[in-house]
């Protein structure tokens, strides 16, 4: 089961490749069908192998990457069946513009209008009603990738992670009746329901065996799977899921109810940077991937290439040493919230992470203080207008007192208060409230949503896609514990999707000596150090067109706060320096 690796905090900061066998349009059959013969990391040995029409067709239709991918390796394989392997191959190994629409975290409402006599009578008897269940769910729906996604979406709705299951470490009833009955479940159990509900629909779907960057993954998977997803043939080819991660997480020893999409009808190259079959068969890719490299690559959730994020290089590991610096390029098709930190077991260390963010490309920057251990994230927007977990000292410090105070000024009605107590829920071992994920409360939505945004004033929550571990190499102590290696980033510099500091781009400035600063924004129109109520403002520089002060460092503070403004009237911080004495 997933991990809540989810960050939602009012705090300051907030594919890798498709192996693609085109052809030029001049080139014979057996010249389009050629692939450079290259080494196969975890192949099947060929000598075991039989290369002829039989079972290659049937590779195909099994979506067998790793058999096809053999076979066109081999000596003088047959023109004609090399082209439909290397189409076969070209399919899996590409991506397709039409299932982004799956892709939205929105759950279908028809899972709400199931009639009473059928909801009752499924969780009773799963075995009569469960035919009536998917008829209705399947009724009006246009394509058989539109059936599985309202089955994923009741399966998600319905069913519980069975977490008390899964730390007890005895896993047993996780057949499809035994499962809707408990509404419970682990793994293999939510695999049985789709199975059961594709099947009834005429749909051939399978369960997929094998190793996850999941709840305790640290950079080695074990001997033997720990996790089981789906695949469903649709249209002559096999798309994963896994409803299990869709349905929430666990954060610690609590299941955390979130509907996602995040794992729905992905890519199989996109699928590997979480998942790893078992069977090379069941990759849906080729080359296919080995347990080193799976182990080798860091921990991708899906939403970050829902998000139309892609790793710009191949340099990053999911465990990495450094003597410096330390450089992460992504890419992006959006102008959105993106945003990097590094963390060590308290927490976000302050000044340890920077981000670039030129067109498309953003340059992520991580250094470390010293030689422990840490943890590089990267955030992007959660898009809920209101946070989905608070912990209780700032539940009940900040947001109870909060909500009282805007009743007694009339700005939230007595029925929003009680929408606002009534949404969280706390869990007193893991510290903290949670929100009762229901996309349908659109009312009690609406009332949170009014309330965060008098609350919090515009602060944008965020939510981990990418994380790897980092330490300094033998040969680097770090850039210094206490210290700063780049500006504090404030929530108003973080909350920018167009506004990058160029310099400087140091933690710590000396008092006394003259600096310049620059800045580029499409966000501000005024920039300014406010120094013993002594405003220094920016001037646009009107060939580059960005912001620019020659400015002296004062000698007779601690801290250099530099401030921004939209509309001229009201400033927030944006980046803060230490000042070092000369």
């Amino acid at each position: 089961m997933r991990t809540g690796k989810f960050i939602f905090a009012i705090i300051a900061l907030a594919m890798l490749f498709t192996n693609a066998f085109a052809a030029k349009s001049k080139k014979s059959a057996s010249e389009k069908s050629k692939i450079t013969k290259i080494s196969i990391p975890n192949a099947r040995p060929a000598e075991k192998l039989v290369f002829d029409e039989t079972h290659v067709n049937a590779a195909i239709e099994n979506g067998d990457c790793a058999y096809l991918y053999a076979f066109a390796q081999s000596e003088n394989p047959d023109s004609e069946l090399l082209m439909k392997a290397n189409n076969a191959i070209k399919f899996y190994t590409g991506k397709s513009a039409f299932l982004s629409q799956f892709h939205t975290d929105k759950m279908d409402a028809k899972v709400r209008r199931v009639p009473k006599e059928i909801t009752e009578g499924v969780f009773k008897n799963p075995k009569e009603f469960l035919p009536q269940l998917v008829t209705f769910l399947a009724n009006g729906t246009q394509t058989d990738f539109s059936k599985v996604k309202i089955f994923h979406d009741w399966i998600c709705d319905n069913i519980a992670y069975d977490a008390e299951m899964y730390f007890s470490g005895r896993i047993f009833a996780q057949d499809y009746e035994s499962v809707i009955k408990k509404r419970k479940a682990v793994c293999s159990g939510y695999t049985a329901c789709i199975n059961a509900m594709c099947s009834l629909s005429g749909i051939k779907s399978k369960t997929i065996s094998g190793f996850s960057k999941d709840y305790g993954f640290s950079g080695k998977i074990g001997k033997y799977p720990d996790h089981d997803w789906n695949a469903v043939k649709i249209n002559g080819h096999w798309y994963l899921l896994d409803v299990t991660w869709d349905a929430g997480f666990l954060d610690y020893k609590t299941f955390i109810k979130r509907y996602s999409t995040q794992y729905l009808f992905w890519d199989a190259r996109t699928f590997l940077y979480s998942h790893l079959a078992q069977k090379d068969s069941e990759q849906f890719f080729a080359p296919v991937l080995s347990k080193e490299q799976f182990e080798n690559e860091p921990k991708i959730e899906g939403k970050f290439f829902q998000k139309g994020l892609s790793l710009g290089d191949d340099k990053l590991h999911f465990s990495n040493e450094i003597s410096g610096e330390f450089k992460v390029k992504i890419k992006t098709n959006g102008n959105f919230f993106v945003t990097n930190e590094l963390l060590d077991k308290q927490g976000f260390v302050q000044g340890a992470a920077w981000a670039k963010r030129k067109g498309g490309t953003i340059m992520l920057c991580y250094d470390v203080p010293d030689g422990a251990d840490y943890q590089g994230g990267i955030y992007v927007q959660d898009t809920s207008p209101f946070p989905f977990v608070i912990s209780i000292p700032e539940f009940e410090g900040k947001w109870i007192p909060s909500v009282e105070k805007i009743l007694a000024e009339k700005k939230i009605t007595q029925k929003e208060k009680e929408h606002f107590e009534n949404a969280y829920f706390k869990v007193d071992e893991n510290r903290r409230y949670y929100l009762a994920d229901d996309q349908f409360a659109a009312t009690r939505n609406t009332a949170l949503a009014k309330i965060a945004k008098l609350v919090e004033n515009g602060v944008v929550h965020s939510e981990a896609v990418l994380t790897f571990n980092v330490k300094s190499a033998a040969d680097y102590s770090g850039f210094g514990q206490g210290q700063l290696k780049y500006p504090r980033r404030h929530i108003t510099y973080n909350n920018a999707t167009n506004t990058e500091l160029l310099a400087p781009l140091v933690g710590k400035l000396k008092s006394g000596t003259k600096q310049k600063f620059e800045i580029r924004s499409g966000n501000f129109t005024n920039f300014a150090f406010i120094i013993k109520d002594e405003w220094h403002f920016f001037e646009k520089n009107a060939s580059s067109g960005n912001f620019e002060i020659e400015f002296e460092i004062p000698s007779d503070e601690e801290t250099l706060l530099l401030y921004a403004s939209s509309n001229g009237k009201n400033y927030g911080s944006l980046l803060e320096w230490d000042l070092e004495k000369l």
